[in-house]
């Protein structure tokens, strides 16, 4: 969250002291991190919240004195009354009437950052009247810098770095750890809109197996039962490709879309062959065999691609060949991920490099 602060707040909107910024839905992790940044800048900060002790908290942490109810529109005639000239800077979770009231709000020469993105994806429209005031909108789409500006990214980082080494930025609160057999309790309660702060699994140092039996995943998938992802025509009649197919992701869900929402066509694609994935030396052989069984019990079929997804041409080639077949591509899961950990003192551009680009330009 922090990158993507300083980046909003330093790179595209230039925040100086003087001016006032208004943050939506405050308390999760990037909304923090933004309030202290702010409080770095000298910046004055409204915010709104969806909750009574969720706006408390802000109050009583963060000292903001002005903390408004982010789920309605009442925030807006709440800030007018103490900001007539509007606000310099929003930053915007919000989605729907609620983004369209809080443009409303810019002052002149105003900048709206728009973090959540859902009407963006929804192809919504947004009155270009509300900008005429010479205001700018800025769409923040952090993953896509690495293509353009990866050079900013390492002086971000470094920034960022700083800033908590001087004290000047701290740990978001509260910091919620679960452990790997708690990750059903944890999505639920993410997906509940109670959440504030930061929820992190332990991984590493933990001596609880990640176990997820059937009753958690039922609850789970009680959210999204209603098959949007998985429709007749996709399942049926078309194909599924995965990128990093061959991967244990990749081979798992495959098994699961076929048991569970009875997909019949799925494409792995990877730059390892059949051959290598047929090898026993093959760390995925155990989870190649199990997806072999179920491809017959359930009358399914599998096939495995050769292709780089970081290469167009490659990737334009394949998915022709199998839009010409009588299932052709129908949905893309994207799974392929180059695993080069580094701790943040010893992260370069040429890490980046390697592992950025099967997600980022692969997407």
């Amino acid at each position: 969250p922090i990158l993507t602060v300083i980046y909003s707040l330093k790179y595209r909107v230039h925040l100086q002291s003087d001016q006032t910024v208004l943050i939506h839905a405050a308390t999760g992790a990037a909304g923090q991190m933004c309030i202290q940044y702010c409080q770095y800048i000298g910046a004055r900060v409204i915010a709104t919240a969806g909750t009574e002790e969720k706006r408390r908290f802000l109050r009583e942490y963060y000292g903001i004195e002005h903390v408004f109810n982010s789920r309605d529109a009442s925030f807006v005639n709440d800030i007018r009354q103490i900001l007539p000239q509007g606000v310099d800077v929003i930053v915007n979770s919000l989605s729907g009437n609620l983004l369209k009231e809080s443009i409303k709000l810019l002052a002149y020469h105003g900048h709206f950052i728009e973090w959540g993105k859902r009407d963006i994806y929804h192809d919504n429209n947004l009155s270009m009247f509300q900008l005429r005031s010479d205001c700018s909108f800025h769409v923040i789409g952090f993953i896509s810098l690495a293509d353009h500006v990866s050079p900013l990214i390492r002086r971000m980082l470094e920034e960022a770095i700083d800033l908590f080494v001087q004290r000047k930025l701290r740990a978001v609160e509260p910091t919620v750890t679960y452990e790997p057999s708690q990750v059903i309790e944890a999505l639920l309660r993410c997906n509940s809109g109670q959440v504030m702060g930061k929820t992190v699994f332990r991984i590493s140092s933990s001596d609880q197996p990640l176990n997820i039996n059937k009753k958690q995943s039922n609850s789970l998938l009680e959210v999204v039962s209603d098959n949007t992802m998985f429709p007749s025509e996709v399942c049926n009649q078309g194909t599924i490709l995965i990128s990093g197919g061959c991967g244990g992701l990749g081979l798992t869900m495959s098994r699961w879309m076929i048991e569970q929402r009875g997909v019949k066509h799925i494409a792995l694609m990877s730059r390892r062959t059949l051959v290598e994935l047929e090898q026993p030396s093959n760390p995925q052989y155990d989870d190649w065999l199990r997806l072999k069984r179920t491809t017959t019990e359930y009358n399914a079929h599998v096939d495995v691609v050769q292709a780089d997804v970081t290469n167009f041409q490659q990737l334009h080639d394949l998915i022709e060949r199998f839009q010409k077949t009588s299932y052709p591509i129908r949905g893309i899961i994207h799974s392929a991920v180059v695993a080069e950990d580094r701790t943040l003192n010893n992260l370069t551009q040429e890490h980046l490099s390697l592992v950025l680009p099967p997600k980022v330009r692969g997407a």
